[in-house]
């Protein structure tokens, strides 16, 4: 049942978007987290990007919004109502076109917002009430999904988030059409045997500190810290499998320089590979 569960949502979100095995695994660790963010301090971020349009990054939010605790999908929201959202529900929350959304200067709320809530007992003040007069104090810790073109998040929430990276499927990758009124009945099955795994062990999983690799950075080892509890949790090949991924994600090839000019050389090979592996030649 724990291995099956696992493995089982790592194949579902391969049937609807173009992964490596690794990312999926990831994907599949990060759902079941999220049914169990009563027992973390701390939370990964997703960071799913791609260097052109049309490369599934929306279309993986829509489906890990099937199977996550209480997803909240958005692509334009108040900072206000955002502020409330999370204090109230703790939701995961799933952010589209965040390249557009960083664009605005006026932003800096929802950017603070951002670089705190993946904490914690993290906390936002800001003036509100009837006359804005009023001091409210909201949480802002719950777990988040970023989707966006390009280089779009600032360098401090991509410091807390696991890389997804996506590029356009080939002519010879397939993927099944996402149908949502047809999908959602074994999305939702799915998210019911994820909650009914984890959600019973939460005080287990309180007091678990599985080991953390020496090549993750102190912030990577906070993100990824409740991703190995889960796959440890899991056990067969799990915990393998998720040092693989954090190893590879946020240690390795993945985590390049992070610097824009490397960014943006990086994103300009990705397109090139891309249409390479479609099979447009380059003009010459």
């Amino acid at each position: 049942m724990t291995t099956l569960v696992l493995d089982d949502v790592a194949r579902f979100v391969k049937r609807f978007v173009v992964l490596t095995d690794t990312q999926a695994d990831t994907l599949a660790l990060w759902s079941a987290h999220t049914h169990g963010i009563e027992a973390f301090d701390c939370t990964a971020y997703l960071a799913i990007t791609s260097p052109e349009k049309r490369s599934g990054k929306t279309r993986l939010l829509e489906v890990l919004e099937l199977i996550i605790r209480e997803g909240l999908s958005t692509a334009n929201i108040s900072d206000a109502a955002l502020f409330r959202s999370i204090s109230e529900l703790t939701p995961t929350l799933l952010l589209d076109e965040v390249d557009a959304v960083f664009k605005a200067r006026e932003r800096e709320d929802l950017r603070g917002l951002l670089n705190a809530g993946y904490r914690r007992g993290a906390k936002v003040r800001r003036m509100g009430g009837p006359r804005n007069t009023t001091l409210e104090e909201f949480e802002v810790f719950c777990p988040k999904a970023f989707a966006g073109i390009g280089n779009c998040l600032p360098d401090t929430i991509l410091d807390r988030a696991i890389p997804i990276r996506l590029q356009r499927k080939t002519r010879d990758e397939t993927v099944e059409r996402f149908r949502r009124r047809v999908i959602a009945p074994a999305g939702e099955l799915l998210r019911d045997r994820l909650a009914d795994w984890v959600e019973p062990q939460i005080d287990w999983l309180h007091g678990q500190h599985p080991d953390l690799p020496d090549e993750l950075d102190d912030r990577a080892q906070d993100i990824w810290e409740p991703l190995l509890a889960i796959a440890g949790m899991a056990g067969g090949d799990w915990p393998d499998r998720a040092l693989q991924a954090a190893l590879t994600l946020s240690a390795g090839d993945e985590r390049e320089d992070d610097s824009i000019t490397a960014r943006l050389l990086a994103d300009i090979h990705a397109v090139f590979e891309g249409r390479r592996r479609r099979g447009f030649a380059p003009r010459t």
